[in-house]
């Protein structure tokens, strides 16, 4: 023990879920040749990149020296033991490459938090049309984040185009609807 309170991390149930906030933007990139969903949330403290996405792509995992303690949203606190070192994605015409911690998120594939954001200095955001200003390489680039859309009633589907959907990490759980016609 050295004497050091160890470092304590914080993530939402926002980042969890993969659901939308309107203090949140979501993202699509490449890492790779895997799409996969990023959520910038600014109230959270570090970025991290998600268990599962790991088996897709490759990179390589370090285990962190000291293990980060993570408080997740109902309160308890959670272990994170593995670094992906540099960690690099795609993202409207942009590269970026950045350290990230491994943990299980199950709603989005990386999350972007305050480490991330704060690297970029003055940035302008609207959180209402989800998009995010910043310089990056000595340009002002802008990302315009994935716009919440109205609710379809879903359509059929072919099992050809759910196994694309699915390969390209468009879909990530499928559900099987009968519709029974009850006789009067």
């Amino acid at each position: 023990i050295t004497g050091e309170p160890a470092e304590c991390a914080t993530i939402s149930s926002i980042a969890l879920s993969g659901a939308q906030h309107p203090r949140t933007i979501q993202l699509r990139a490449l890492v790779g040749n895997q799409v996969v969903l990023i959520l910038v949330d600014s109230g959270i403290t570090h970025t991290f990149v998600d268990q599962a996405l790991l088996s897709r792509i490759s990179v390589t995992t370090k285990q962190l020296p000291v293990p980060l303690q993570v408080k997740v949203a109902n309160g308890h606190i959670v272990q994170c033991t593995e670094i992906v070192p540099q960690l690099t994605w795609w993202m409207q015409g942009h590269n970026f490459t950045n350290p990230m911690q491994v943990f299980l998120l199950g709603g989005h594939d990386i999350i972007l938090g305050m480490d991330w954001l704060e690297q970029w200095g003055v940035m302008k955001c609207h959180w209402a049309e989800k998009w995010i200003q910043f310089q990056h390489e000595g340009k002002e680039i802008k990302l315009q984040g994935v716009l919440p859309v109205q609710q379809e009633v879903p359509k059929e589907v072919s099992v050809d185009q759910l196994l694309k959907w699915e390969k390209g990490n468009d879909v990530w759980a499928t559900a099987i609807l009968n519709h029974i016609v009850m006789a009067p």
